[in-house]
């Protein structure tokens, strides 16, 4: 058990979210249960009678030792995912547990804890102390097309630069499968193809309100703002392409709510446990209902692969189970889950996969991805000496163009 500190009023929460907040008590005020709003899923609490033993006798120390094994257990109770990407945490205990004693260095050990979780190809796990930060993501996608283009060639020796170059370049092609303007704002680009079909490229579900740190709700409203104008723009389209390959996530209620303008009916479009050495949690559900003035129900193309991860990934989730959509490219980037956070003994942070998302049909997509209808190459050498983008000429084709 570990000790973080004390907060006044109900878990930290200002009046102001307090009086916000859809708040429902229950058996007889011992369970709390509260949802932020524009949140997805409810947060439900449970009282406890008395804290448990460990925690009135055995309070975590910070001490190299203890910090190990916090950290340990904590994945091995907590994690989600031991069987998809084959950890075995007593096996990770062995391998670790020689290299920890309590007049190791900080940095050696940082460098063990690293070592417990590097099998784990996962972007929703990761550790941070003072000085530095590590994920045990391998990377993909494009970033590894990069690295292995830059690696290939000698006339840019930075490898910044040589990246901005290529996506200068990419966007520049992009850019040209559009007729007229290029419209851009915040995290959206778009615009009507020449051949008349509607494009948005959304590249984050985050950052759409202005100021340094907006709540949900203003993201929301600033991201409905936004929505009005690009789909008043695309509603004479007889058909979309929406492309989501660069999009890293972010929040689960933006996902939703750009799915909402594709969809004249509320639906139920997924469902998510969170797992512990108790077992998984009762199922939450998440919905999309109707958005903005006008759903838009003609043909969608989606254009996602190994960089569409977490809330994104969501977006992908939600929007195949809409009859108008087909979904190209290739399999998304396998970290569904949210990030469970967590403080060491020794103040440092680190983060878990600790919840699974259910499609419609009960199945989880975390590790695999949620897999395209069609698979379409998303990053080429061949695409780029030829000034071409053959997701969206794939899109286009199946669009009937």
């Amino acid at each position: 058990c570990l000790k973080l500190g004390t907060e006044a009023g109900i878990f930290g929460l200002t009046e102001k979210k307090l009086n916000e907040a859809d708040i429902i008590f229950s058996g007889n005020d011992t369970k709390f249960s509260f949802l932020d709003r524009g949140d997805v899923f409810r947060v439900n609490f449970k009282r406890l009678s008395e804290l448990p033993i460990d925690c009135q006798t055995n309070l975590a120390k910070n001490t190299p030792v203890e910090t190990f094994k916090h950290f340990w257990n904590t994945f091995n109770d907590y994690y989600a995912f031991n069987t998809e990407r084959g950890i075995d945490w007593s096996e990770r205990y062995v391998a670790v547990i020689s290299d920890i004693s309590d007049d190791m260095s900080e940095e050696e050990l940082f460098a063990a804890l690293s070592k417990t979780i590097s099998p784990l190809d996962d972007a929703h796990t990761g550790l941070e102390s003072d000085n530095d930060d590590f994920s045990p993501e391998k990377i993909k996608g494009v970033r590894k097309f990069i690295v292995d283009l830059f690696e290939s060639q000698t006339e840019i020796s930075d490898l910044e630069v040589f990246s901005s170059t290529l996506l200068e370049q990419y966007l520049t092609i992009r850019d040209s499968y559009i007729d007229g303007e290029v419209k851009s704002e915040k995290q959206m680009t778009w615009g009507l193809t020449k051949e008349g079909v509607g494009f948005l490229q959304i590249d984050a579900m985050l950052e759409y309100a202005e100021g340094d740190d907006p709540d949900l709700e203003e993201d929301l409203e600033a991201l409905n703002t936004l929505l009005d104008k690009v789909m008043s723009d695309l509603k004479d389209a007889p058909s979309m392409i929406i492309d989501i390959r660069l999009n890293g996530g972010g929040s689960d209620a933006i996902s939703l709510a750009i799915a909402g303008r594709f969809t004249d009916q509320r639906l139920k479009v997924m469902s998510k446990t969170a797992r512990s050495f108790s077992g998984d949690t009762p199922s939450l559900d998440a919905y999309i209902k109707p958005q903005g003035n006008a759903p838009y129900l003609k043909p969608v193309v989606i254009i996602a692969g190994s960089d569409t991860a977490s809330a994104a990934e969501i977006f992908v989730l939600a929007m195949s189970n809409l009859s108008q959509v087909t979904i190209i490219g290739k399999p998304t980037n396998g970290s569904l889950s949210d990030i469970l956070s967590k403080e060491l003994p020794n103040g440092w942070e680190f983060g878990l996969s600790n919840e699974v998302y259910l499609d419609q049909n009960g199945k989880s997509h975390e590790v695999i991805g949620i897999h395209p209808q069609t698979e379409v190459a998303l990053f080429s050498v061949d695409d780029l000496e030829n000034k071409r983008n053959s997701a969206i000429e794939a899109a286009l084709k199946i669009l009937g163009f």
